[in-house]
């Protein structure tokens, strides 16, 4: 039995299971999906900012969302990022995918290569207008999400895939010459910029872009440490005010994943983030 808290559409409640407790006790299970102690490391780093492992919320403007990034079914007709998420537990464990949602007639369409958006599918028919992913504010979804996230192979995944997010931008060009990954190569920056990305995805490569060319700095192939927090410092007061929307609370954020910098769980050295090859 679960109480949830009754608001506007829907139901919510900010869960329990919180991501540093799971890494403290599942270890194996995250090694099990060849996720590093790296990224675990940012992972805690970042979470405090996000949400706990059994977040739910029915009643927003995207129906329903769901864990530590708060993933959903998507605004309006179009598609969320939390089917990608069941995507990836349907491709990597199906039995635990037919648990969760398959014997309750839910299923993914159309994910998006890469795992990154997708709609879901109720019975067959897939949900894409606001009226069919209402059907999602039903107190039964809020409760079959909710179990799901007490069970610590869920949680696991829902681990894999935040650092999967990674995937959208790490990789991708700040400018005509670097990229993200060339620039930022410490746990405590990749957990900033992973921060920003969640919150305004748009704005992580333009603030690097702008904090690169108001340092001066150059070739990051030759940086060390310093280099790459004299970077890291520009773009944070950077990303305070940029964008017609800014960053939600950006110094408040930026000073909780700056304790787990100053408690020792994440490193500023330069290339101290290691990726797994399987995120």
């Amino acid at each position: 039995q679960k109480q949830f808290s009754k608001f506007r559409l829907g139901l919510y409640t900010t869960g329990g299971q919180k991501p540093a407790a799971f890494v403290a006790s599942h270890a194996d299970k995250l090694r099990a999906l060849k996720v590093t102690q790296s990224e675990v490391n940012v992972i805690i780093a970042v979470a405090e900012n996000e949400g706990n492992l059994d977040a739910i919320n029915t009643w927003d403007n995207a129906s329903l969302s769901f864990g530590l990034f708060q993933w959903t079914a998507g605004t309006g007709s179009a598609k969320g990022e939390l089917p990608a998420l069941l995507a990836r537990i349907k491709d990597e464990d199906r039995d635990l995918f037919d648990k969760y949602c398959g014997q309750h007639g839910l299923d993914v369409a159309e994910v998006t290569p890469g795992l990154v958006h997708g709609y879901f599918s109720l019975r067959g028919t897939t949900i894409k207008t606001p009226a069919a992913k209402a059907q999602l504010r039903q107190a039964p979804w809020a409760f079959y999400f909710w179990l799901a996230g007490q069970d610590p192979a869920v949680q696991a995944m829902e681990i894999k895939h935040a650092l999967g997010r990674l995937d959208q931008f790490y990789s991708t060009k700040v400018d005509n010459k670097h990229r993200v990954s060339d620039l930022v190569t410490s746990e405590y920056g990749v957990g900033l910029i992973l921060d920003n990305h969640v919150n305004r995805p748009a704005y992580v490569k333009t603030c690097l872009a702008k904090a690169l060319e108001e340092t001066g700095l150059r070739n990051p192939g030759g940086w060390g440490t310093v280099e790459e927090r004299k970077l890291i410092d520009a773009y944070l007061k950077i990303r305070v005010t940029y964008g017609r929307s800014p960053m939600t609370d950006a110094e408040k954020r930026a000073r909780v994943t700056k304790k787990y910098l100053t408690n020792g769980i994440i490193s500023d050295r330069r290339g101290s983030f290691k990726r797994s090859s399987s995120s």
